[in-house]
């Protein structure tokens, strides 16, 4: 029995440490592959073997100079082309007055693509600054003359109001040959229209647009023939109007 008793420990003594070995194998080849990958990240992220060679701006420009954008992204392509912040640049661009929308986008291996959208100014804003199209304001500091375009003047956060407006009027006037130069919103949101030729319109707080509707039915025949003795027309009331004459008479209702 003593004999049967060593030869069951001589079976349960297997060769254990070979077996820990051939799991070792894998996990050291794991830690190796792994171990190189980062030697290659570490290299390709050095700015150094991976810089950025060229900036490509690929939008039409008018307002805005190629080499003012190429300014603003190079500031900030000092961490190489995997690690610059291209959203930082984009923030950066769209900081720019007449930038209205940039995109910036890596193009391998050693580019980076810029496109913006410029400002398109609509109107003057009297309290300082250009109004686009969506009615918003912004204010380059170019000394360029914009006296040709519309003023907007209104209470202040009406910007995208008024540009809505003025683009509805204008859109009103222009089959007869009239252009908006100044338009006013005043605090009570009553409305007043001045045009290019020097004539004025009250339009009132409500039903503006229909207000002018009735101004362009009328104007051909009645008030264009007398365009130089009047100085305004009151479009204020419910079936008719008011002109205003420029010998500072009473207004005549027509």
């Amino acid at each position: 029995m003593a004999r049967r008793r060593q030869g069951a420990s001589r079976t349960d003594s297997s060769p254990q440490p070979a077996v820990e070995f051939r799991h070792a194998v894998p996990l050291l080849g794991f830690l190796g592959g792994a171990a190189l990958l980062y030697g290659v990240m570490v290299k390709v992220t050095d700015p150094a073997v991976l810089p950025v060679n060229a900036i490509r701006i690929e939008s039409p420009l008018v307002h805005v100079k190629p080499e003012q954008l190429r300014e603003v992204v190079a500031q900030q392509v000092t961490p190489g082309f995997l690690q610059v912040d291209v959203e930082q640049i984009r923030t950066d661009l769209e900081a720019m007055p007449w930038v209205r929308r940039a995109s910036v986008r890596r193009g391998w291996p050693d580019r980076l693509l810029v496109q913006v959208e410029e400002q398109q100014p609509l109107a003057r804003w009297s309290g300082g600054g250009l109004v686009n199209a969506e009615g918003e304001l912004f204010k380059p500091h170019s000394g360029e003359d914009w006296q040709a375009l519309p003023l907007l003047r209104g209470p202040e956060g009406t910007e995208q109001t008024m540009a809505k407006a003025l683009h509805e009027m204008q859109g009103i006037l222009t089959p007869l040959g009239l252009a908006v130069s100044h338009l006013t919103m005043n605090e009570r949101r009553s409305w007043d229209l001045r045009l290019e030729n020097g004539l004025r319109l009250g339009l009132g707080k409500s039903d503006a647009k229909v207000r002018l509707l009735r101004f362009v039915r009328v104007y051909a025949e009645v008030l264009m023939p007398r365009l130089d003795a009047i100085d305004s027309v009151d479009l204020r009331y419910t079936n008719g109007f008011a002109v205003r004459w420029r010998d500072g008479h009473a207004p005549a209702a027509v």
